[in-house]
């Protein structure tokens, strides 16, 4: 009976040594998710800075294309 109540003790504790191990291990993933969805904010709008900084460009650049054809068309 004493051998029967040490093996569950040891069982029970090697069971809880695992389950630490399995929360220290998902807190780590958690930090790691976190720290990833942080830098894919910051590139997802740096993307988006981009994107209208070129449609500003590209607007500007049909502008002046437009101008400079209306003044070749008018001379």
């Amino acid at each position: 009976m004493s051998d029967d109540k040490q093996d569950v003790y040891l069982l029970l504790g090697r069971l809880d040594g695992k389950m630490d191990l399995i929360i220290r291990e998902q807190n780590q993933i958690d930090s790691l998710i976190t720290k990833n969805e942080e830098r894919i904010r910051v590139l997802e709008k740096d993307r988006a800075v981009v994107y209208g900084a070129a449609t500003v460009l590209a607007f500007i650049g049909s502008g002046v294309m437009w101008f400079v054809s209306y003044l070749i068309k008018g001379s």
